[in-house]
């Protein structure tokens, strides 16, 4: 993981484990190496419990500034010239805790804002590496008056396996 980041390396990686067997405290020893290189991490969790857990954490849609009805085409309340955007710009490594939770269409929207503030439209998340952790048979999307199927095509998982995003191993 480091070697990627010092490569600047960008991508998806999806850490997946049950509850309970300590994938905050692994995101807690990456983001802690990766900044004793001199590195930027942003860890976010879905959630503000477990972005209490994290070390300097805050909420996914607080950091990102993911607007809360994601529609086709969206991206991050982000202005190009604020400090955030000159953030995001540095950051090695964004951490999502608790992913699955997230809609797709806003993991989407996070790869066109930083395709966007970088420039690099080539490479996914604008070439920035994005580490994604979770657990699946916990919580998924909720989904307004949605169905099993409308659940299921909300969910991380499909933009991974079917979608344009394949996870890099």
């Amino acid at each position: 993981m480091v070697e990627r980041v010092n490569r600047k390396e960008g991508g998806l990686i999806f850490l997946d484990a049950p509850g309970g067997t300590g994938k905050t405290f692994t995101l807690n020893v990456i983001a802690a190496a990766i900044r004793t290189n001199d590195g930027t991490v942003a860890s976010t969790a879905f959630t503000g419990v477990a972005a209490n857990l994290l070390h300097e954490g805050r909420t996914t849609n607080g950091m990102f500034k993911i607007p809360c009805q994601v529609y086709n085409g969206a991206t991050c309340n982000v202005p190009a010239q604020s400090n955030l955007a000159k953030y995001l710009k540095e950051m090695d490594v964004g951490i999502i805790d608790e992913g699955p939770m997230m809609n797709k269409e806003s993991f989407e929207c996070l790869d066109r804002t930083l395709r966007h503030l970088t420039g690099n439209h080539r490479e996914k998340f604008g070439g920035k590496l994005i580490l994604v952790s979770g657990d699946f048979r916990q919580m998924l999307p909720v989904v307004k008056r949605g169905g099993r199927a409308s659940v299921v095509g909300a969910c991380l998982k499909v933009l991974l396996i079917f979608g344009t995003m394949k996870l890099r191993y």
